[in-house]
C-alpha cells in the first residue's frame, strides 16, 4: 500500500468561502446568500478578462510604392511569358513558311533546270544542224573551186563510171561538158578507142560529172546526183545548184 502524501499546490488551489449557516428565520439572508454562492459560483466559472495590450492589432495596407513593384513583377512576368509563347509560335509558323516557300523554289529551278535542259538539247540540235550546213556549203564551194583548178578530176570519175557497165554492151556513149570533153579526149582517147567509147557532149551536165550510156544501161555520174547521194546518206536535203 502506497503511503505517500500528495501535496496539492497553492496556485492550484480553487478560492473558496467558509459556508455559515444563517438563522432560519432570516429568508433575506438566505436568499442573500444564496445569491452570494451563486456570484462566488458564476465568478469562479467565468474567465479572467482580456488585457488590454491583446488587442487584435489593426490590418495594414500595402503601400504604393509595394502595389507599384507587384504590378511590375506581375507585368514582366507576363511578357516574358507571352514573349516565350508568341516566339515558340511565331519560330513554328515561320519554319512552316519556310520549308513551303524552300519546296516552291525548288519546285521552280527544277522546271526552269528541265527547260534550260530542254532548250541547250535544241540548240544542240540546232548548232549541229547549222555546222552541218555551213561543212556541205563549204565542201561544195571547195568542190567547185577544185574542178576549176585541176578539171583533171574529171578523169577517175569516168573510169568509176564506165566499170559500172554491164561487159560486152555495144555501142557506149559517154556524155561529159564539152569543156571535159576536150580533156576527156586528150587523156583517154586511145584507151576509149579500144572499147569502141563514143564521146558525146552535153551542156547541161556540170563540171567534173558525166553520164554513162551503153545498150539501154544508164548510170548517172554528175556532180549534182553524187552530192544528193551524199547528203541522203548523211539524212540531209541540199541541192547542188542552191
Amino acid at each position: 500500500m502506497d503511503n505517500t502524501t500528495h501535496v496539492i499546490p497553492k496556485e492550484d488551489m480553487t478560492p473558496f468561502q467558509r459556508w455559515k449557516m444563517d438563522p432560519l428565520d432570516s429568508p433575506n439572508k438566505q436568499g442573500a446568500s444564496t445569491s452570494s454562492q451563486s456570484d462566488t459560483s458564476d465568478q469562479e466559472a467565468k474567465p479572467p478578462a482580456s488585457n488590454a495590450s491583446e488587442k487584435q492589432s489593426p490590418l495594414t495596407l500595402p503601400t504604393e510604392e509595394q502595389v507599384d513593384q507587384v504590378f511590375q513583377q506581375a507585368q514582366k512576368e507576363g511578357y516574358s511569358a507571352g514573349f516565350q509563347a508568341g516566339r515558340s509560335a511565331g519560330y513554328q509558323e515561320g519554319k512552316q513558311a519556310a520549308e513551303t516557300e524552300i519546296k516552291g523554289e525548288v519546285k521552280r529551278i527544277q522546271a526552269i533546270l528541265s527547260e534550260l535542259d530542254q532548250e541547250l538539247h535544241q540548240i544542240d540540235q540546232q548548232v549541229a544542224q547549222d555546222l552541218l550546213t555551213l561543212a556541205l556549203d563549204l565542201a561544195k564551194k571547195m568542190i567547185m573551186e577544185a574542178l576549176k583548178i585541176r578539171p583533171e578530176l574529171v578523169l577517175p570519175i569516168v573510169h568509176e563510171a564506165i566499170r559500172q557497165l554491164p561487159h560486152a554492151t555495144q555501142h557506149p556513149r559517154l556524155f561529159l561538158h564539152p569543156d571535159d570533153a576536150v580533156l576527156v579526149s586528150s587523156r583517154l582517147n586511145d584507151e576509149l578507142s579500144q572499147s569502141d567509147w563514143k564521146i558525146c557532149t552535153d551542156e547541161k551536165i556540170d563540171r567534173g560529172g558525166c553520164r554513162v550510156d551503153a545498150a539501154g544501161s544508164e548510170i548517172d555520174a554528175g556532180l549534182s546526183t553524187r552530192w544528193k547521194r551524199i547528203l541522203a546518206t548523211l539524212g540531209q536535203k541540199n541541192n547542188w545548184l542552191e
